[in-house]
């Protein structure tokens, strides 16, 4: 399907991939479902409570991703800017989330 990433299922109603949020003011990592179509974009299933606004975009032809997400952990809504890419030999993609006062980093892992 994606030949970026090897052993990926095809969407379905549980997703075929997980996003894992992780370190920076994060009380425990966030993990939620995605799925990934064969035009390189990616649809949350099931998400964290506390993010909204859920964009993730993945280039075929180069591997790299980027995308945003807005939290509100106060009165503020913090945007968030994601970049990574796709390691193929691996199958799985790291990056990193920017956001106004820190950074974290996630990755993406295909459910077999």
């Amino acid at each position: 399907m994606v030949p970026l990433l090897t052993g990926l299922s095809s969407p379905n109603a549980n997703g075929n991939l997980t996003i894992t949020l992780s370190n920076g003011t994060l009380n425990s990592d966030s993990t939620f479902s995605l799925n990934l179509n064969g035009s390189g974009k990616l649809t949350p299933v099931a998400m964290d409570p506390g993010i909204s606004k859920f964009r993730l975009n993945l280039n075929l032809s180069t591997g790299l991703i980027n995308g945003a997400y807005s939290t509100k952990p106060g009165i503020r809504i913090e945007r968030h800017a994601l970049r990574g890419v796709i390691f193929q030999k691996t199958g799985i993609a790291d990056g990193f989330d920017l956001g106004p006062k820190e950074s974290r980093n996630f990755n993406l892992t295909p459910k077999l």
